[in-house]
C-alpha cells in the first residue's frame, strides 16, 4: 500500500510541475474520460463533468499546477468553435436572427448590465468600477450555451435560435467594452485606446477582405489535390492566422476566427471545412472545460465563499428575470422563454478577460479579480444543473417543434453528387419550389456549376461527420446519386447504419446492385439506364410506324413485368422472375399483357414518359 501511493504521489509531482508533459496529458485525458460517462449517466451533462475533472486534478489533488500552459492550448477549442459558429453565419441566417440579435439581444444585454451595474454600486465601487463589473457579469458563456444545445440537437428551435441570437450581440460587445474599460481606467495599463481602437478596426477590414476574396480561390487550389490533409490544414492555417492577426490588433483571438467563419459561410468548401475542424474542436473544447475548472482558486472560494456565492446568485437572478422578461416581450412563449433564460443566465469566459484588463487598469483590486473569477467559474459549473431545471419545469408545456431551415445547409433533400444524373434530380425536386442541398468532391464541376447560378458544396459524401455537417439529420431524405458503385453502397450502408429511418434513394449502376442497395438498406434504387432506354424503345417503335397507343402499350406492360419480376429477385434470387423476360432474338407470340388496357394507365405512363424525356436526351448523349 505504502508503495502504490508513493508512486501515485510521484506521478502527481512530476506532472504538477510540468517535468513529464506525458504524464501530465495522461491526467487530463483520464480525468475527462472518467468524469464525463459519470455526468452523463446522471444526465447533468458533458460540460459540467469537464468542469468538475478540473477541479478535483486541479485544485482538490493538486495533480495540475501549470495552469497556464493548460490553458494556453485550451483556448484554441474556443477559437475553433467559434470558426465552426461562423460558418453558419450566412447573411440569409443572420437575417432571420435579427429579432433574436438585435431585438432579445439588445434588451438582455442592456437590462442586466444595467442592473448588475446597479448591484455594484451598492457594495460600494465606484459608478466607473461598477459599469465594468456590470457589463462583464451581464455576457454570458457562448461556448458552454452552445455546447450544451448542440449536445440536445436543439439549435434550431425557438429558443435554440432565441439563445444564438443573445450570445451573438453580447460577443460583438465586447470590443466596446474593452475599449470603455481602457477610457474609464484610472491607470493607463490594458485596455484599449483610440489609437488602438484604430488598428483593432483596421485588422478586422483587413480580414474581411481577404476573407472575400482570397479564401475560396485557395480552398478550391488545395481541392483539386485530392489530398484530405492538405484541406485539413489549410482549415487550421486559415482559424489559427486569423486568430494570431487578432490577437497582434488586441482583440479576442475567438473574434478573429468567427470573423473567419463569416467569411467562408457562403464558400463552395464550408461543409467540408466545418467536418475537418469538428475532431480539434471537440477535444480541444473539453480540454477547455478542464481548464476552467482548473482555474478555481480553492483558496479564495472557501474563505470568500458566502461573498462568491452571494455575487453568483444575484447574479443569476437578475438575467434570469431580465433574460426571461425580454423573451416574453419578443412574443416567445413561456416554455421558450424559460428555457432560453437558462442557457444565457450564466457568466461567460470573456468575464476572465475583462477582468483582467480591470484589474491592470486599476479598476479592481486583485482580491476583487479573484472573488469576480471565482464567481465566473462557480456560475458556469451551475448552467448544466440550470438548463435540467428549466427542462423539468417546461416538460408538461406544450412541446416545441423543429422549425424547418431551408437555406442551403439545411434543406430538406440532400443529394450527394452532381453529375448527368443528380443533375436532373435535383432540378426535378426544386422545380416544385422545394431547396436542395448538394455536395460534390469535384472541385472543377462545382466552379463550372456556379456559371449557371448552381449551389453546390465540396465535400466528401462517404463521410458521416460531413453529411451531418451539411444538415442530414435536418434532412427528409438522402438522394445518393454518385457514378461509382462501390462509392453508392459504402454511402447507403454507413447512412442506414447511422440513420435507420430515413429515407435513402439511390442511383443504382445496374440490376443486380439495385438488388444489393436494397438488401443493405435504400428505401428505393433506380437504376441509371432504365428509363433512358425504355424510352429510346418507345421511340424505335414510333419510328417503325407503330401507333402512339400501341407503343405506350408496350412500354407501361414492359415497366410492369419488370417491376414484378424485380420484386421476385429481391426474394428470390438474381434468377428469378426469368418466365417474365421476352426471350431475345426470338419470335414470340403476342404477348398478354400483365394489366387491363383501361386509359387511365396509359394516359399516366405516357405523362411519365414524357416528364422523363429531357433527362434520356442528356443521359443518351453523355453516354453516347
Amino acid at each position: 500500500m505504502e508503495d502504490a501511493q508513493a508512486t501515485l504521489q510521484t506521478l502527481a509531482d512530476r506532472a504538477a510541475y510540468s517535468s513529464d508533459p506525458i504524464v501530465l496529458v495522461l491526467i487530463l485525458l483520464a480525468a475527462g474520460l472518467i468524469a464525463v460517462p459519470i455526468f452523463q449517466r446522471f444526465k447533468l451533462g458533458a460540460v459540467l463533468g469537464y468542469l468538475a475533472a478540473g477541479l478535483a486534478i486541479g485544485p482538490a489533488l493538486g495533480l495540475v499546477s501549470d495552469i497556464d500552459a493548460v490553458a494556453t492550448v485550451a483556448e484554441f477549442g474556443v477559437v475553433l468553435f467559434l470558426f465552426i459558429i461562423g460558418l453558419e453565419l450566412k447573411p440569409t441566417t443572420l437575417w432571420s436572427l435579427r429579432k433574436s440579435i438585435f431585438g432579445s439581444g439588445s434588451g438582455q444585454m442592456l437590462g442586466s448590465t444595467l442592473l448588475l451595474s446597479g448591484a455594484a454600486m451598492m457594495f460600494g465601487f465606484s459608478w466607473q468600477s461598477a459599469l465594468i463589473i456590470g457589463w462583464a457579469l451581464a455576457l454570458s458563456s457562448t461556448a458552454i450555451a452552445l455546447a450544451i444545445l448542440d449536445e440536445r440537437h436543439e439549435r434550431e428551435t425557438p429558443h435554440g435560435k432565441a439563445t444564438f441570437g443573445i450570445l451573438l450581440f453580447q460577443d460583438l460587445t465586447v470590443v466596446p467594452l474593452l475599449a470603455l474599460a481602457s477610457i474609464l481606467a484610472p491607470r493607463g495599463d490594458g485596455g484599449m485606446g483610440l489609437t488602438e481602437a484604430g488598428i483593432a478596426l483596421g485588422a478586422v477590414v483587413a480580414l474581411v477582405v481577404i476573407g472575400r476574396f482570397m479564401l475560396n480561390p485557395l480552398f478550391h487550389i488545395l481541392a483539386k489535390t485530392g489530398v484530405r490533409e492538405v484541406m485539413t490544414a489549410g482549415a487550421l492555417m486559415i482559424v489559427l492566422g486569423a486568430a494570431f492577426v487578432m490577437e497582434q490588433a488586441n482583440l479576442s483571438t475567438a473574434l478573429g476566427a468567427l470573423i473567419a467563419g463569416v467569411m467562408l459561410s457562403e464558400s463552395d468548401f464550408r461543409h467540408q471545412l466545418e467536418a475537418d475542424i469538428e475532431p480539434f474542436r471537440g477535444l480541444l473544447m473539453g480540454l477547455f472545460f478542464l481548464a476552467v475548472g482548473l482555474s478555481i482558486d480553492l483558496g479564495v472560494l472557501t474563505d470568500q465563499f458566502l461573498v462568491i456565492l452571494a455575487i453568483t446568485l444575484l447574479g443569476l437572478i437578475i438575467k434570469l428575470g431580465v433574460t426571461y422578461a425580454v423573451m416574453r416581450m419578443m412574443g416567445e412563449d413561456h416554455a421558450a422563454g424559460v428555457k432560453t433564460t437558462a442557457y444565457v443566465c450564466q457568466f461567460g469566459e470573456f468575464g476572465f478577460v475583462v477582468f483582467g484588463v480591470a484589474l491592470a487598469g486599476g479598476l479592481v483590486d486583485g482580491p476583487t479579480q479573484s472573488i469576480l473569477a471565482c464567481a465566473v467559474a462557480l456560475s458556469m459549473a451551475l448552467t448544466p444543473v440550470l438548463i435540467n431545471a428549466a427542462y423539468a419545469l417546461t416538460k408538461n408545456k406544450t412541446s416545441e417543434t423543429m422549425e424547418e431551415d431551408y437555406s442551403s445547409a439545411q434543406a430538406r433533400v440532400l443529394i450527394i453528387g452532381f453529375g448527368r444524373f443528380g443533375q436532373f434530380v435535383s432540378q426535378t425536386v426544386q422545380a416544385g419550389g422545394e431547396r436542395v442541398t448538394v455536395i460534390d468532391t469535384d472541385a472543377d464541376r462545382i466552379r463550372d456549376a456556379k456559371r449557371f447560378k448552381a449551389r453546390i458544396y465540396y465535400g466528401d459524401g462517404t463521410r458521416l461527420d460531413i453529411l451531418a455537417a451539411a444538415g442530414l439529420a435536418r434532412a427528409d431524405i438522402l438522394a445518393v446519386c454518385t457514378d461509382g458503385r462501390a462509392t453508392t453502397t459504402r454511402i447507403v450502408e454507413a447512412v442506414r447504419e447511422a440513420y435507420p429511418d430515413l429515407p435513402i434513394y439511390a442511383r443504382a449502376y445496374d440490376r443486380g446492385h439495385a438488388l444489393e442497395l436494397l438488401k443493405i438498406g435504400a428505401t428505393e434504387a433506380v437504376r441509371e439506364t432504365f428509363h433512358s432506354s425504355i424510352e429510346m424503345g418507345r421511340q424505335v417503335l414510333l419510328e417503325l410506324g407503330i401507333p402512339e397507343d400501341e407503343a405506350d402499350f408496350r412500354v407501361a406492360d414492359v415497366r410492369a413485368r419488370d417491376e414484378k419480376r424485380f420484386a421476385m429477385q429481391a426474394e428470390d434470387g438474381i434468377l428469378a422472375g426469368v418466365d417474365l423476360v421476352f426471350p431475345t432474338g426470338q419470335e414470340v407470340p403476342k404477348p398478354k399483357p400483365m394489366f387491363d388496357p383501361v386509359p387511365e394507365p396509359l394516359i399516366q405512363t405516357d405523362g411519365e414518359a414524357e416528364a422523363l424525356s429531357p433527362e434520356t436526351e442528356a443521359i443518351t448523349k453523355d453516354d453516347t
